[in-house]
């Protein structure tokens, strides 16, 4: 059975959070990394990573689709 992560918006931003609780520290830097080299705008908000809801859906569902290939489902909330 393939991970899941759920992608969705609050307060305007797209939150990124395992299936039943938020990304571990490991992950979360992975992430960071990744959204810097391909210079995706993100935020640490409250210790969470997340990305403005500027941008698109198709956007950071591609590049997250991308980032988890043959490791997790990209799933919206």
């Amino acid at each position: 059975c393939m991970k899941k992560r759920i992608i969705r918006t609050e307060d305007g931003y797209w939150r990124i959070r395992r299936a039943t609780w938020g990304l571990g520290e490991e992950e979360k830097d992975k992430l960071i990394e990744y959204f810097r080299e391909i210079r995706v705008p993100y935020q640490i908000v409250a210790g969470k990573l997340c990305v403005p809801e500027s941008v698109p859906w198709e956007a950071i569902s591609e590049r997250l689709e991308h980032f988890y290939d043959g490791t997790a489902e990209v799933h919206p909330f």
